[in-house]
């Protein structure tokens, strides 16, 4: 019988030019199989007329209107309207996408692109990561919200088949869609569960990755002798050899290094000795650059573009390492830590009560042995992770996951970036199960010092005075 439903549903969709992913399309034919139950036993599930008029409107209800056509020729079963207007619900709910002839994309409401404003915002505000001008995460974004809005309004279930792996290998990304979930939430009046959020985080994830390859361009200061002549030629040489890592190019002679704003200036190349200091790094070239200066030039340009990933030293420090915690629940954990923080570091007065409440929403574990609690919102002048390390694991949630590392982590109100990088390559080490065992079982600053360092973040910092909870 399944099967031939199956057959039924897609050559439905195929008529209809309607595309939906596997997942949804396993959950739609289960559905329809239990409403034939129910109507053999006259047992029908009724709809409001003022909400069953909208859907009949819609383009998904003429596609639910082909497959009962269809379901009732297989089973001499004939679907009311209400049970039609159901499969038209799970439809518009479960659909990834849609194509006509004279239609190229899903239609974004207004109400859906507002709500995808509000989550970015939200982002923002609890984690100073500025997706905001993002406008392909908040088209992703978007897209899903659509029919998952619909799946809300209706209370439809859709299963995540990778939720444990998205939450076990993306953790940062996890946990920023949990936040932004919140807004959906508050929209459409019903929570969403872990298989949505989920979906959210993959969004995210996308938007991190594609951010990691995003190059962040230089402005260069070329320095002659004299004659724009040469000046010029050395400019269009860097252009070819190095326009993959360079905005603006700008151009002066010796003498007129007094009228520069070096404000905007990244590096000087210079082709003649100079007599003076600048306020940024100075590279001695030929005005005919050869091949083995380009590549040293290249190789000091990649290497200042991966420089933020190494700013661990401005986030961790050995005052904030806490192993061998005796503490034996999570609040008893979360107390520790946020005392230790407030102690050392700036945090709005607040903070304690911005983490518990941010616990009470969602759980912050993640999987991996760990999790990763922060405020609400940003409580702290600077960025920075107390790290926690217990002899015994804790339960951490409803579901009784245990976590025995523990990061809880305080996001600046003044952040320029460097936080996100760093963030996204520590989440790196929070995914990696070796790491955290061997961070576990040692316990040692020398051992978390060594797995951060083959993540390319480095650290220094003096121990701290409290390692237990007194």
């Amino acid at each position: 019988m399944l099967d031939a439903i199956a057959v039924c549903v897609s050559e439905a969709a195929e008529a209809q030019l309607l595309t939906i992913n596997a997942a949804a399309f396993q959950n739609l034919l289960v559905h329809i199989v239990i409403a034939l139950i129910r109507i053999s036993n006259d047992c029908y599930v009724p709809i409001e007329d003022s909400r069953l008029q909208r859907i009949v409107a819609t383009s998904e209800y003429r596609a639910a209107e082909d497959i009962a056509r269809r379901i009732d020729a297989l089973t001499s079963i004939s679907l009311p309207q209400e049970e039609v207007a159901y499969i038209a619900i799970h439809l518009a709910g479960k659909q990834t996408i849609y194509q006509t002839p004279d239609e190229s994309s899903l239609v974004i409401s207004d109400e859906v692109w507002q709500v995808v404003s509000d989550m970015l915002d939200r982002v923002w505000r609890v984690f100073r990561f500025d997706f905001r001008n993002d406008l392909e995460l908040r088209m992703n974004l978007a897209r899903h919200i659509q029919p998952l809005s619909v799946r809300l309004r209706y209370n439809l279930k859709l299963k995540n088949p990778m939720l444990d792996d998205i939450k076990a290998r993306y953790p940062l990304s996890f946990s920023i869609a949990v936040d932004a979930s919140t807004v959906i939430a508050e929209a459409y009046g019903a929570p969403l569960s872990h298989d949505e959020i989920g979906y959210v985080a993959l969004a995210f994830e996308l938007a991190l990755e594609r951010s990691k390859t995003e190059t962040v361009k230089k402005n260069i200061l070329v320095i002659c002798a004299s004659g724009a002549g040469s000046a010029r030629l050395l400019e269009y040489q860097c252009r070819r050899e190095f326009g993959d890592y360079i905005d603006q190019i700008q151009t002066c002679d010796a003498l007129g290094l007094d009228k520069v704003d070096f404000s905007t200036i990244d590096y000087a190349f210079t082709t003649v000795p100079l007599n003076r200091e600048l306020p940024v790094p100075v590279r001695e070239v030929s005005c005919f650059l050869d091949p083995v200066e380009a590549e040293r030039t290249r190789a000091v340009l990649r290497k200042e573009m991966r420089r933020p990933s190494a700013l661990g030293a401005d986030y961790l420090g050995r005052d904030l390492f806490f192993p061998h915690l005796a503490c034996t629940s999570k609040a008893e954990v979360l107390d520790f830590l946020i005392a230790r923080a407030e102690e050392s570091r700036d945090v709005a007065p607040n903070f304690r009560e911005l983490v518990f409440a941010r616990e009470e929403r969602m759980p912050t574990a993640f999987g991996n042995n760990i999790a990763m609690p922060h405020p609400l919102e940003v409580a702290s002048r600077d960025a920075f992770v107390c790290i926690g390390l217990l002899d015994e694991p804790v339960v951490w949630g409803a579901e009784g996951e245990e976590v025995q590392a523990v990061f809880l982590a305080g996001f600046s109100f003044d952040e320029d970036g460097s936080a996100r990088t760093f963030l996204d390559s520590f989440a790196g080490v929070l995914v990696d199960p070796q790491a955290i065992e061997r961070l576990v079982t040692e316990q040692t600053w020398e051992a978390f010092a060594d797995v951060l360092g083959a993540s390319g973040i480095v650290v220094d910092g003096t121990p701290g005075s409290v390692n237990t909870p007194t």
